[in-house]
């Protein structure tokens, strides 16, 4: 089989190509225009750098969001109560007489403003234990950032498990009888 004809730059010959068929890596400080397919550089980006790429900017992650996100609800509820502010109704419970499966939520979150998690678990055990998760999960997340660990991502594929689905629409359901023998 014929090989096609190799074009080369006066000068040169076709076997100075054969000797290094590999690129030369940059050097330090030198600059490599992109190749398609990547992002565009800039100059001074990099990691410690004052003006990081996009890519190399640490994000805000998902246990912190949660776990600020709790400590304003929680907030929420005890002005609330400091206040006297009215309680969101619940649309089923209204119409139906029927509590919802988060109905009592509100008043769970009033209870652990007041540190009274007794009273917390019995006004709403599903979302008391959310809660408790998002403070666990936050937990491990901390842990996690302070002793170099991985356990985040051992714990963050828990919820995912196809064998734990059954056990959260079980949960659920148990939750949602429990509040319809209680609150109704």
């Amino acid at each position: 089989m014929n090989a096609p004809p190799v074009i080369v730059a006066p000068g040169k010959s076709s076997t100075d190509l054969d000797a290094n068929p590999l690129p030369v890596p940059p050097t330090k400080g030198s600059h490599v225009p992109n190749t398609p397919g990547q992002f565009p550089s800039r100059e001074g980006s990099g990691v410690g750098s004052p003006n990081p790429s996009l890519q190399e900017r640490p994000g805000i992650s998902a246990p912190v969001l949660a776990f600020v996100g709790l400590l304003l609800l929680l907030a929420a509820a005890r002005v609330a109560v400091q206040w006297n502010l009215p309680l969101p109704f619940c649309g089923l419970k209204r119409l139906t007489g029927i509590p919802c499966p988060f109905c009592g939520g509100t008043r769970c979150l009033q209870a652990c403003s007041s540190f009274d998690f007794a009273s917390a678990m019995r006004w709403n055990p599903l979302t008391f234990l959310s809660y408790l998760g998002i403070v666990l999960w936050f937990g491990v997340w901390t842990a996690d950032r302070f002793f170099n660990r991985r356990w985040l991502a051992t714990v963050q594929r828990w919820p995912v498990a196809p064998a734990l689905r059954p056990f959260l629409v079980g949960a659920v359901v148990l939750n949602w009888i429990y509040l319809c023998l209680t609150l109704s």
